[in-house]
């Protein structure tokens, strides 16, 4: 989400310039940087959201190597699949 607010930034601003409220310089500048700053927080909490994701994977696979869930669950297969 948050990288495709950066594409999109540019093609929205003159709309939103054309609008009266916001043709002023201040506007058009603090309305820039706000866009830009919410581009930034959706791109970092993305990111961050990947991060925990694939390390609470990785965690969950080492821990059902270690505890041989992995060995039972191998063992289960093999023994329906003889049936």
């Amino acid at each position: 989400m948050g990288i495709s607010v950066f594409f999109r930034i540019p093609q929205v601003m003159p709309k939103i310039v054309s609008i009266e409220y916001f043709s002023s310089g201040f506007a058009k500048v603090f309305t820039g940087f706000s866009l830009y700053l919410m581009a930034i927080v959706l791109l970092g909490s993305g990111l961050i959201k990947i991060a925990r994701h694939y390390m609470n994977t990785r965690k969950n696979n080492e821990s059902r190597t270690l505890n041989g869930i992995d060995r039972l669950d191998d063992q289960r297969s093999e023994d329906e699949q003889s049936d």
